[in-house]
């Protein structure tokens, strides 16, 4: 088994080979939600993660006013949700995508790339409604799926012009 998956470590991440493993994908799709899953319990907490960024901030720079660091912290961790929620998009886009044919909408992948990602995002709001010190947030869901949403046209636009020759 180890020898199998070997040519696959051995492939860059931008070798084309390495997108025509939809399997690969698949897998590491289903660990990028554990690990969103895991992300979102108490230990990322708003008031946790505060204080780490309040912390390392002083580090470099005391100057920092209190408010400055509340809005960066603020632009942080809505950033983080957007990004995870792009590189989600990005796992489950080319776990599922086709190679191009012209006689197929293109158009499926993209919506159920998004579609898939704004149901675990509602289910890991949902998660979070009952973890301490976390919360359910539509401000949030929405950022997830605008991440999930910018990386999957991304790669829809990138899908149309190569040839994936995808293999199952």
């Amino acid at each position: 088994p180890l020898l199998e998956v070997w040519p696959l470590l051995r492939r860059t991440p931008l070798s084309p080979g390495v997108f025509r493993n939809r399997n690969l994908f698949r897998a590491l799709s289903f660990l990028w939600c554990v690990q969103i899953f895991l992300a979102s319990g108490e230990t990322l907490a708003s008031d946790r993660t505060r204080g780490w960024l309040f912390r390392i901030a002083h580090l470099f720079g005391p100057f920092l006013s209190d408010s400055l660091l509340a809005a960066a912290h603020l632009l942080l961790r809505k950033g983080a949700h957007a990004v995870e929620y792009g590189i989600l998009a990005f796992l489950v886009y080319h776990a599922w995508a086709k190679p191009k044919d012209p006689s197929r909408s293109s158009l499926a992948p993209a919506l159920g790339t998004i579609l898939f990602c704004a149901a675990y995002a509602l289910t890991d709001e949902f998660h979070q409604w009952f973890v301490a010190g976390r919360g359910a947030s539509p401000l949030d869901w929405m950022i997830d799926l605008l991440g999930a949403t910018a990386v999957t046209l991304i790669c829809s636009k990138s899908n149309s012009r190569r040839d994936l020759s995808v293999h199952p």
